[in-house]
């Protein structure tokens, strides 16, 4: 989906002890705000946990997400369903 400006970074769990969570979140922050200039974006599909408590997996706009997460409180008040996944 490169092409169309949709990217999915996958980082295995093997590549996570060779280099520090920390460089993985910043070089894909990096490549995250290159693609905003393209009007692109980068969701991390796959990753340690200790880079998913580093970075954001899906990036979606702040306008689109707070609305997804109001639709999601109003469905699921108590937040059982799917917890910790895309919409939190």
């Amino acid at each position: 989906h490169a092409g169309n400006g949709i990217v999915r970074a996958l980082v295995p769990g093997d590549c996570a002890h060779a280099v520090p969570p920390a460089a993985w979140a910043a070089a894909l922050e990096e490549a995250r705000a290159a693609l905003r200039e393209a009007r692109g974006t980068l969701a991390l599909t796959a990753a340690p946990r200790e880079l998913l408590a580093l970075v954001e997996p899906w990036a979606v706009p702040e306008p689109a997400l707070a609305l997804m997460r109001r639709i999601k409180d109003a469905f699921d008040p108590a937040g059982i369903l799917a917890p910790g996944r895309f919409v939190l």
